[in-house]
């Protein structure tokens, strides 16, 4: 082959590399992109928290409602209204004010059952700020994935370009068939389409980081993300005690437990009487006035059959709260020790490709680059050599990212923060 025609290839090799490298650009990193910072943002700005706290704001404003009396009723009365309708010429004109008044401890009872319901809707709270802060986590260990496995695709497209250097160099002498020189183009082709799809990858990861942060209007943005990655020695034993303690999906069942305890026990006082006091003033228009006083009590023993249901209603509520809070410890105790063996899989992995296999892989292609050049082996040993250390380095950066998720996720579920 001409030596000119070995120039263009290694010239369209090198233009493939160059365009390659243009089009996954990524946008400039800024100081505001840490992952402290998006969990921060998350917590002020997401839409989702905003809407749980303010459940729990609007929860808060109905103890104090279901603590108060009902609203006195103020009445004027015209008496012995002529048949003209004269109201002029009426006989007396009463002047009223009445107030209902529950039997004694039932308000109490509303004001504990709206507190619990209260402290329930900010464990909700809790439990949204928890789920979107993994997601952030989440999201922000899938973004270093993929950004790392841009960079390693880059890296090899590199290293590629390199081996056509050498494969067009042995060509041009007569020591290589063109073949070789056509397959290391064809792995270059194959890792641009696969950064086509990483690309992609990342620019739909920007859009959901932006949509987690509370600012999906803003430019597509995000530096580089780092995983700081340190292995934890994590007891099942405590976690699980920890997440039974602490996880708000639980402290939200317990506060409904109590709450339809409560509802139970004015379910039971309701077979008690309210009670209700009137006052009125008598203006008797050709006598003298004239004051009246009127105490007022329900009969809710001729409506036994309701109250009965009442509190076989609460009853049913009690238990299926139980229930419900029950299965959700259940489920804690499955999330808490699947994230476990998870974590420490991925903890595993990491630890075996840091600790051999990619200096292996490495140490391989080397040793085929330095056949092929003395003529030992043929270009498909150093091409599959190139694959593997890449296909290694890509599980490595993988398992990190992994390692990442199953923390955050491990986090969520016990409901703080690891160390």
């Amino acid at each position: 082959m001409p030596i000119e025609s070995c120039s263009s290839l290694v010239r369209w090799a090198m233009a493939t590399c160059l365009a390659i490298g243009v089009f996954g650009a990524g946008a400039p990193a800024r100081a505001d992109e840490s992952l402290d910072r998006l969990l921060a943002l998350a917590l002020t700005d997401n839409p989702e928290i905003a809407a749980a706290r303010q459940r729990w704001e609007a929860a808060k404003a109905q103890e104090p409602q279901a603590r108060a009396l009902d609203d006195p009723v103020v009445s004027v009365t015209e008496w012995d209204i002529p048949s003209d309708l004269n109201l002029g010429d009426t006989a007396q004109t009463w002047y009223g004010i009445e107030q209902a008044v529950p039997f004694p401890g039932k308000l109490a009872l509303r004001g504990r059952i709206a507190n619990l319901e209260s402290e329930a809707a900010e464990q909700g709270y809790l439990a949204a700020s928890r789920a979107i802060r993994a997601r952030v986590k989440t999201t922000y260990a899938r973004l270093h994935r993929v950004q790392r496995e841009i960079a390693i695709h880059r890296e090899h497209q590199a290293l590629l370009n390199e081996l056509i250097h050498i494969a067009l160099a042995r060509y041009a002498v007569g020591q290589a068939a063109q073949q070789e020189s056509l397959n290391a183009q064809v792995e270059l082709s194959t890792l641009h389409a696969s950064l086509l799809t990483l690309e992609q990858q990342q620019q739909s990861l920007r859009i959901e980081m932006n949509t987690l942060a509370g600012r999906p209007d803003d430019p597509l943005f995000f530096g580089t993300a780092e995983i700081d990655y340190r292995p934890l020695e994590v007891a099942v034993d405590a976690l699980e005690a920890q997440a039974l303690g602490q996880r708000p999906e639980i402290r939200a069942g317990e506060r409904m437990v109590a709450r339809e305890e409560e509802a139970a026990a004015l379910a039971r006082r309701g077979w008690w009487p309210d009670f209700a006091a009137e006052v009125s003033y008598w203006d008797v228009h050709d006598g003298p006035n004239r004051w009246m006083l009127a105490g007022k009590m329900t009969l809710p023993w001729l409506a036994a059959g309701k109250y009965r249901a009442k509190i076989a209603e609460a009853a049913a509520g009690r238990t299926r709260a139980a229930a419900e809070v029950e299965a959700v410890r259940n489920e804690t105790v499955s999330l808490v020790r699947d994230a476990v063996l998870k974590l420490n899989t991925a903890q595993s992995l990491i630890d075996l490709y840091r600790g051999g296999i990619i200096v292996q892989a490495e140490q391989g292609l080397e040793s085929a680059r330095i056949a092929y050049t003395t003529g030992r082996a043929d270009f498909l040993n150093l091409i599959d050599a190139e694959r593997r250390l890449r296909d290694v380095r890509l599980a490595a950066d993988i398992a990190l990212a992994d390692w990442a998720e199953r923390r955050a996720e491990l986090e969520r579920v016990v409901g703080g923060d690891l160390p």
